[in-house]
């Protein structure tokens, strides 16, 4: 069962998801899989901060499966009384063979000490850096480049997502960041993998409310057998 498990998920996975996580997807889809049972789990979890996370598997990678598990999420978690927990992080996967989706639900907000942007963005800046003074374009726009903006862009993101951004991914969601930033509209890059067999999906959305409600987008896209969704809340200051 763990060969299977670790050479059918995805590597964005195993880069994006924490080992505690990963040991317990690995465990729960054992047990499934050992009793003949259908791969349909639900597992409820706090990262060490108190985030919830919810994790929703179910077997296959059908459309409309991600949209359904959307309209399965609870919408009114509370911590603590009256303090609502809002949906500000999410990770869809599929299995290499598609035998399986696997997506994380996180809510509350991310709690962190204050952190200089300029050593946590370090790899970022630098590749920023390099793209001004290359003759090559990567379909990023100067402005998008430019150190002092690209610090105070920085200031709105959390240190968890500065750090573990790819750095050319993490301008090209800059910059989809301000084409929506100040409005209610949506945009959306695709990113076709190495031979056409995997696909990534970011969504931006530039409205104050929950990230749930461009969920649906990736569902028009599901033609390839591997894809990688990822939404994140950046808070606009």
């Amino acid at each position: 069962m763990v060969p299977w498990f670790l050479d059918t998920m995805p590597p964005a996975y195993f880069r994006q998801v924490p080992e505690s996580f990963r040991l317990d997807h690995i465990k729960a889809v054992s047990a499934v899989r050992d009793a003949n049972m259908d791969l349909y789990l639900n597992l409820q979890s706090h990262l060490p901060d108190g985030r919830l996370v919810l994790t929703f598997i179910r077997p296959g990678t059908q459309p409309g499966l991600l949209l359904q598990m959307v309209k399965d999420l609870p919408w009114n978690h509370f911590q603590g009384g009256d303090e609502y927990l809002p949906l500000t992080r999410v990770q869809v996967f599929s299995a290499l063979d598609e035998s399986m989706s696997l997506n994380m639900f996180v809510y509350g907000d991310e709690v962190s000490e204050p952190f200089d942007v300029t050593v946590a963005g370090s790899r970022i800046l630098e590749y920023a850096d390099a793209a001004l003074a290359s003759d090559v374009s990567d379909e990023i726009p100067n402005e998008i480049c430019e150190r002092d903006g690209l610090i105070e862009y920085m200031k709105k993101c959390s240190e968890n997502y500065i750090t573990r951004s790819d750095p050319r991914r993490y301008l090209q969601q800059r910059m989809l960041f301000e084409k929506v930033s100040g409005t209610e509209g949506t945009a959306v890059h695709v990113e076709v993998g190495k031979g056409f067999a995997s696909l990534g999906i970011c969504c931006v959305h530039g409205g104050s409310e929950s990230p749930s409600n461009v969920l649906a987008l990736p569902v028009l896209f599901f033609v390839f057998s591997t894809y990688h969704y990822y939404c994140k809340a950046i808070t606009r200051r």
